[in-house]
This record gives C-alpha cells, sequence and structure tokens, in this order.
C-alpha cells in the first residue's frame, strides 16, 4: 500500500501531465477552428454574433460560468471583453426586469395609519381590531 506522501506525489505529477496534455490540446483545438474558419471565410465578427444569438452548450464552466476552464490558458483581453459583455447586458436590461419588484399596492389602512397590502401574516393591529368586534373589510382602501 502507497503512504499519502507517496499519493500526493503521483496526483501532482498527474495533474501538471494533464495541465500540458490540456494545453497542447487546446493549442491544436484552436489551430483547427482557424483552419476552418480560414476554409469558409468565417469573420471573428460573424462568430460573435452567432454566440450572441444562440450560445453553445456544453460551452459553460464548472460553475456555469462562460470561458476558460480551469488549467486553460486565457486569450488575450479576454478579461475585458468579458467586462464590456457584462455592462452591455447591464445596460440592455428591460424595464421591470431588473430583479426587484415595486412594493404590493396598499389594501387595508389602521386607524393609526398602519398600511398593509393583503400578503402575509395578518398584522398585530389588524387582528386586535378584529378580535374587538371589527371586520377586516371596515378596514379595506
Amino acid at each position: 500500500m502507497k503512504s499519502l506522501v507517496q499519493l500526493h506525489s503521483e496526483i501532482q505529477t498527474l495533474q501538471q501531465q494533464a495541465a500540458e496534455l490540456r494545453t497542447r490540446e487546446f493549442d491544436r483545438t484552436v489551430a483547427e477552428i482557424v483552419a476552418q474558419m480560414a476554409a469558409f471565410g468565417i469573420t471573428i465578427a460573424q462568430i460573435k454574433d452567432a454566440m450572441k444569438r444562440a450560445p453553445l452548450k456544453g460551452a459553460r464552466g464548472k460553475k456555469g460560468k462562460r470561458g476558460a476552464k480551469p488549467g486553460r490558458p486565457k486569450a488575450k483581453g479576454a478579461a475585458k471583453a468579458g467586462a464590456k459583455a457584462a455592462a452591455k447586458t447591464k445596460a440592455k436590461a428591460k424595464p421591470g426586469k431588473t430583479g426587484t419588484r415595486k412594493p404590493a399596492a396598499i389594501k387595508f389602512r389602521g386607524p393609526n395609519g398602519e398600511a398593509w397590502s393583503g400578503r402575509g401574516k395578518t398584522p398585530t393591529w389588524l387582528r386586535a381590531q378584529i378580535e374587538g368586534g371589527k371586520t377586516a373589510d371596515e378596514f379595506r382602501v
């Protein structure tokens, strides 16, 4: 049986080999893509446009983020391009789709100016009024 130190050493060696292989395969893949683009006369602008219309499935890393996976060399300017894309996405956000909701309309108002939208638990001021013999409809706005 191998010792823990030996296993860690083997793991480190294998991880280095995997990183080197990943880099070689990455470079070869990029070269193949460039050759295909040249053969078909495809420009980078056309690729970017196509990616906006239909992002590739499976082009995401472990956490669902697009871009380089761990150990893969990043393209020059990749960080700037990502920041620009994020800024464009924020600028194109549609009204009402910002992730925040406007408050619900007030449906009940108490004798001291308390307000309740009718959502969630009944507030104590309304519960006390109902227990005192009044109805909730008497406080409806």
